[in-house]
């Protein structure tokens, strides 16, 4: 281990004033506006050891978050640089934030992780040519179009079939292990069909309100179903607009620290929105919403204009729970009983649903309630709570390609706690956490349908 780790680990809470905000040519002074408590202590008392997911499964102090903040710190300091292994240690984080939860200094652990990332994306540490790849795809749409096209066209070849009662359709044998298991592509993507556009703008009908709807990359090319079925269960007022020309909420680049792309989606994003004039921005995914609503306004800290416009945003928006339960004040519904007869469930016999609360769906946004008590009113459903169903599944966006190891083992204890459930559907938030638990039940040979929640209602 590098001296520099083993000196900032050894300090002492009093003597400890290491902060990432320094660095060659100020890189770390402009990332480190990520966060307002660079001057806050981590104490090194290990609080956060006991909630951290990839800790309890590897045991090494440079996974766990105190490792992780004394090599950012060390980063930051000089002390040690790329070329020490830092890069591998700081990607074994799923920036789940349940740390920040445990740590009695309340350090904005995530900020940190990220800004230290950015740091080494600016020394050019890691596989230059996939960064490169990453960043193009992420802001272009159409190479996301053709990309998934290809994904689709060429599954004969690259793809293996798996049985079609697991709820996935598709093996994945390049990118990812052949054992993993991925949701099948939409033959067209949403935002491409004929029914995104006939909501792409306002009616000339007058309305009391209007709500944008932000869509994501998965619900977008993959969980298309979550899209149309919202559609469905809106009302006429308030009248939902979907923006067509929407990218990538920018999560995947914010966590890996590229914010160089981070800021080009986000300020894309910023201006589609704003230009709908909604008084409200829906979500139907975690991740989406916590980007925007969270981490929008840390990305143009250093620019007033378009922190304004970040944060005009970042108040509007709002999960797709929050809009049924608060806003619309909905308090009781019916199940689906097309997606129960598709999934090989009787719908005359109640059946039992047990919820995942999605990291960033319940700790960046806030919105716990609000799912569950769609599901506690839904006739037809019997809810079963599950242990621990706020612990991140282990998908972490790119960790689960570049751990799966340790991404599948966090896999294999959500699986489990769904078991112990007896539930014959699982429901969540996050199209990400879906194919994540869809993947760790598969792999203890139980093939629980995983959907989103909104999905389990009806819409007549």
């Amino acid at each position: 281990m590098p001296d520099g780790v083993l000196k900032q680990l050894a300090k002492t809470p009093a003597a400890y004033r290491g902060k990432v905000t320094v660095g060659k040519k100020g890189e770390m002074a402009k990332v480190a506006r990520l966060t307002d408590d660079e001057k806050k202590v981590c104490l090194r008392c290990g609080a956060c050891l006991a909630v951290c997911p990839v800790y309890k499964k590897k045991l090494v102090e440079m996974v766990a978050p105190r490792g992780k903040m004394a090599l950012a710190e060390s980063l930051a300091g000089g002390e040690i640089d790329s070329e020490h292994g830092v890069a591998s240690y700081l990607s074994q984080c799923l920036v789940c934030t349940a740390c920040m939860d445990e740590c009695p200094n309340e350090l904005d652990f995530d900020a940190r992780m990220i800004a230290a990332r950015s740091v080494l994306k600016t020394k050019k540490a890691g596989n230059l040519p996939f960064i490169a790849a990453f960043r193009t795809v992420l802001q272009t749409r159409s190479l996301m179009n053709l990309g998934a096209f290809l994904g689709r066209a060429l599954r004969r070849l690259f793809f293996f079939k798996v049985p079609s009662e697991s709820g996935m359709h598709l093996r994945f044998p390049i990118v990812v292990p052949k054992d993993r298991l991925l949701p099948k592509i939409a033959s067209q993507p949403f935002l491409s069909s004929a029914v995104a556009r006939s909501q792409s703008a306002l009616e000339d009908a007058p309305h009391t309100r209007s709500v944008a709807y932000f869509v994501g990359c998965m619900a977008n090319y993959s969980w298309t179903e979550v899209p149309l079925h919202l559609l469905r269960l809106m009302p006429k007022d308030p009248h939902l607009i979907v923006p067509l020309k929407q990218k990538c909420c920018g999560m995947p680049a914010i966590i890996c620290g590229d914010l160089v792309s981070a800021r080009r989606l986000a300020r894309h994003n910023i201006e589609v929105l704003l230009q709908t004039g909604a008084e409200m921005i829906v979500t139907t995914c975690g991740s989406c919403g916590s980007a925007i609503k969270h981490y929008y306004p840390i990305l143009f800290r250093d620019d007033p204009q378009m922190l304004a416009s970040a944060q005009a945003v970042a108040s509007r928006i709002i999960d797709v729970s929050e809009l049924l339960v608060d806003v619309l004040g909905q308090t009781k519904f019916s199940v689906n009983k097309k997606l129960l007869e598709r999934l090989g469930l009787d719908p005359a016999k109640p059946v039992r649903v047990t919820y995942h609360e999605p990291c960033h769906l319940g700790r960046r946004m806030k919105v716990v309630t609000q799912p569950k008590t769609i599901l506690n009113n839904t006739a037809g459903l019997k809810f079963v709570p599950m242990q621990d169903e706020n612990v991140c599944c282990g998908c972490g966006g790119l960790f689960s390609v570049h751990h799966y190891d340790i991404s599948r083992a966090i896999a294999a204890d959500k699986a489990k706690n769904i078991l112990a459930t007896g539930a014959d559907i699982v429901a969540t938030g996050c199209p990400a956490c879906a194919m994540q638990i869809a993947d760790g039940l598969a792999h203890i040979g139980r093939n629980i349908p995983v959907v989103h929640t909104i999905e389990l209602i009806s819409a007549e």
